[in-house]
């Protein structure tokens, strides 16, 4: 097996892993935050959000790139099988991660007021904020536990860990919220998960690193956590950026905006994560793939996994982000009621970044930074910052919160550019055009033909409204697919090889790409 078709190979198997431990961690997350958002009403649900900026705020303080740097450096030692500095770099690591969290969560938790005060203009919430400072710590490990993993190609493991924390999100707080203590009992379980989740992620670590405990640790070995640092650090810089923006945008809502208006924003933002949970694997892991390939001889690998990653992603988050359309409002009333009134709206524009999936949204980040060009990932992050901070001022005294979203996608589409423009220019990298635009006209033909369907047959029950659509919506676009050669034989081919050697996990795929043969064939 040559590299090219081993690295596609462990990129799927990887994507798939990854795939159903942040689907399922999703799903209890959600079903976690709409419990929330039931149980506490929409005014308490945005004081809730509103209550986790501050430490959102401090996690800046934190990391520093070395997360993105982590993942670049395991996947070639892990390539090079040179374990010995796998074990050294993760903990190095951890006990950076470990020293840099407690001193930010020691400061959270002398100050709640200053931060409820100057922050998100909400006195009254210092109690909740001073409990998120537990969240600091258990986060930072948390993320680098999760990247170590990514980078040796484990996201088995990484899956276990989301789903141990997402579990005892759900546990903890909805149950501290059944037993009266409101939001404070959401902000206890939304922190103390992430302790939990690290004490599973250690164990998991310590199971993998002690498999290679016979070998020593590379006496040559140079390579500590200020290399990461330079690596990620131009990541870092634009995550600041990125994370002053949210609290620049928590600021102007709790100016311009009520509770009420907040709670449905972000009701919308988490029912996004639907797209989320399909788009991050995929990005996640080729990060991993990126990074362990040489841009100079190995370039027309990373041409060909670009062009197919592009494709593949747009065939599977395109038709969903216009399912989400078509039914956002039975899906708003299905998740979170009748009383969330304008949600359904802000859904519609909350998705549309996705709408650029064929034009590499978010996959351009993993290219780049898995190539090292981290500073353009930087630049793309600085564009971001200056597109939104006008907007986002203008439009909210104007528009509301339809406003900020629509500074969102703005802003979006702008880096998405710039990046896209970079890697064509110095990579001479290509989405296959006329592939995509099979795949755009296969699922606007479907959401057509399901729009027409659902306003002559009205189904009043959000939850069979929602099923009955969307398995309509699934067997028009996979009868199209073959059809209009969104999908090819050789794309099956290509598919079908990857999820081989699966076991159960591909058996249910590989039986639909026999399908999907079968009227390719016809």
């Amino acid at each position: 097996m040559d590299i090219a078709e081993e690295i596609a190979q462990s990129s799927v198997r990887g994507s798939v892993y990854l795939f159903l431990g942040t689907t399922l961690s999703t799903l209890l997350t959600a079903l976690a935050s709409i419990l929330f958002g039931r149980l506490l009403g929409p005014a308490d649900y945005g004081l809730y959000s509103l209550s986790l900026t501050p430490s959102s705020l401090l996690l800046i303080g934190t990391n520093f790139g070395l997360n993105v740097g982590i993942v670049k450096y395991l996947s070639e030692y892990q390539r090079k099988g040179n374990y010995g500095k796998i074990r050294s770099l993760v903990k190095k690591a951890l006990l950076f991660q470990l020293a840099t969290g407690s001193i930010l969560t020691l400061i959270l938790f002398t100050n709640p007021e200053i931060f409820a005060t100057y922050i998100i203009n909400r006195p009254e919430a210092a109690p909740y904020i001073q409990i998120t400072s537990i969240y600091i710590l258990g986060m930072v490990l948390f993320a680098t536990l999760n990247q170590s993993f990514i980078g040796l190609n484990r996201m088995e493991r990484t899956s276990l860990t989301m789903l141990t924390q997402s579990l005892t999100k759900l546990g903890v707080g909805v149950g501290l919220v059944l037993l009266g203590l409101g939001v404070m009992g959401a902000v206890t379980g939304h922190s103390i998960s992430y302790l939990i989740g690290v004490g599973a992620g250690l164990i998991l670590m310590a199971k993998l690193l002690k498999k290679r405990e016979e070998e020593d640790i590379d006496p040559d070995d140079n390579t500590g956590i200020l290399d990461l640092i330079r690596f990620g650090f131009p990541v870092y810089i634009g995550a600041i950026t990125f994370t002053l923006l949210g609290v620049y945008r928590n600021y102007l809502l709790s100016l311009y905006t009520t509770n009420i208006d907040i709670g449905n924003f972000q009701a919308a933002m988490n029912l996004s994560t639907a797209l989320v949970i399909f788009i991050n694997p995929v990005v996640s892991t080729l990060f991993s793939s990126f990074s362990r390939l040489d841009k100079t001889q190995e370039l027309h690998i990373i041409r060909d996994l670009f062009a197919h990653s592009v494709k593949y992603s747009a065939i599977m988050i395109l038709p969903i982000t216009l399912f989400l359309y078509i039914t956002s409002a039975e899906v708003i009333k299905l998740v979170y009621g009748a009383g969330y009134e304008t949600a359904a709206t802000y859904l519609i524009i909350a998705a549309a970044p996705y709408l650029f999936i064929g034009a590499g949204i978010q996959i351009i980040n993993s290219l780049l930074n898995g190539l090292g060009e981290t500073k353009t990932v930087l630049k793309m992050f600085i564009i971001t910052f200056i597109v939104s901070i006008p907007l986002y001022l203008i439009l909210i005294q104007t528009y509301g919160i339809i406003g900020i979203l629509t500074s969102m996608l703005i802003a979006a589409i702008a880096a998405l550019a710039y990046g896209l423009n970079y890697a064509t220019k110095k990579y001479t990298l290509r989405i296959r055009i006329g592939e995509v635009a099979r795949v755009y006209i296969t699922a606007i033909l479907t959401a057509t033909a399901v729009l027409i369907l659902k306003n002559l047959v009205s189904i009043s029950r959000p939850a069979l409204a929602v099923i009955t659509y969307g398995l309509i919506y699934l067997t028009i676009y996979m009868l199209l697919l073959p059809r209009l050669e969104a999908i090819t034989l050789h794309d099956i081919s290509t598919l079908e090889r990857s999820f081989r050697g699966m076991g159960v996990l591909g058996y249910p795929i590989i039986q639909l790409l026999n399908l999907e043969r079968k009227l390719c064939k016809k």
